[in-house]
């Protein structure tokens, strides 16, 4: 998925999400029809897909999880972490990012390293995938120094599931 695809699918996150409503039969989708063809028919099975899902047994959290989930949102100093009916979102400060991105460039500096010795693609892809990772944390920056990431359905997130507006 583009980095403007990714963009299309967090404006249509922003779109929907006040259009879900949540109650005794799981979260439902309620938007009315003016606004849903206005959405590409791609994205909107995507999102479909993640509601079925987030409404699933199998995907629910464990008994541990809903505590923070029940409330929905987990605070720390420097970022945070939302359940939605899509997935999850993730906020990071400038000071989170920085320490994140730091992380992501040792790990891949560790994986080129042990690779350099071996034979074979594993460490590059390892480093490559640590370079997306810096990449999107960074791209996703806004203005204000925080950096909003979307995990769009049930883990594990493919690539085509994170997504994030970096225009604001």
């Amino acid at each position: 998925m583009t980095t403007t695809a990714r963009g299309e699918l967090a404006n249509t996150v922003a779109v929907l999400d006040p259009y879900v409503i949540h109650g005794g039969q799981g979260a439902v989708l309620d938007a009315p029809e003016k606004v849903l063809t206005d959405i590409p028919e791609e994205q909107l099975h995507e999102l479909r897909t993640a509601l079925a899902k987030f409404n699933t047994a199998e995907h629910q959290p464990s008994p541990e999880e809903a505590r923070t989930v029940a409330r929905g949102v987990w605070r720390g100093e420097h970022g945070y972490i939302k359940h939605h009916w899509y997935g999850w979102e993730l906020g990071m400060d400038s000071y989170l990012c920085n320490k994140v991105t730091g992380g992501l460039i040792t790990a891949g500096g560790v994986a080129t390293a042990v690779g350099a010795g071996t034979s074979g693609p594993a460490a590059g892809i390892i480093a490559g995938a640590f370079s997306i990772l810096i990449g999107m944390v960074i791209a996703c920056e806004h203005d204000n120094g925080w950096s909003y990431i979307y995990l769009i359905g049930a883990p594990p997130f493919t690539p085509g599931g994170v997504v994030c507006n970096p225009f604001g």
